[in-house]
């Protein structure tokens, strides 16, 4: 399959590595959007692989065990490869474990690790399903685009009657 990959400060391309296949949990996604977050930071820098991308929308085409997702679902790749066990993940706040699963303990690769790629590999439980209606390029901003905004707005208990002030200019 084809993977982005990073070869040096501003220089990128595309290398082939092996297809992933799903073990245990995991379901084998073909990706149909990726929206740029932070990897321009890895380009920027340099920071040399092919394990580039944390969210993406697609479809699953595999999946190792059957239940949570089916072939043919549209989903939402949830970002990390957080354990689903510890008080952080089961709070809904996955994005900060501090334990996360060894993809390639578990598949014996990290092929499938990246959202630039033709297919990847998620937990079951990280992949949110995409409502009829919504396209592909809608739903992708799911993750990085609305995910932490309103996740920090129920934190601080925000609501429509009250007034903010955003400052900065990060990537989210």
């Amino acid at each position: 399959m084809k993977v982005a990959a990073i070869f040096g400060e501003r220089a990128a391309g595309v290398v082939d590595v092996p297809k992933p296949t799903p073990k245990e949990d995991f379901a084998l996604v073909k990706v149909h959007v990726v929206p740029m977050c932070t990897e321009y930071k890895a380009f920027e820098s340099g920071r040399q692989g092919h394990r580039f991308g944390h969210e993406a929308t697609g479809e699953v085409v595999e999946a190792a065990q059957p239940g949570r997702v089916k072939v043919g679902d549209r989903v939402v790749v949830q970002p990390g490869y957080p354990c689903g066990r510890c008080s952080l993940c089961l709070a809904g706040e996955h994005i900060h474990c501090q334990s996360p699963r060894d993809v390639r303990q578990i598949t014996g690769s990290v092929a499938g690790a990246a959202t630039f790629a033709q297919y990847l590999l998620k937990a079951d439980w990280l992949l949110s399903p995409i409502p009829d209606g919504v396209s592909y390029q809608q739903a992708s901003m799911a993750c990085c685009g609305l995910g932490p905004t309103f996740g920090a707005m129920q934190q601080m208990g925000v609501d429509a009657h009250d007034t903010i002030l955003i400052t900065g200019l990060g990537p989210v």
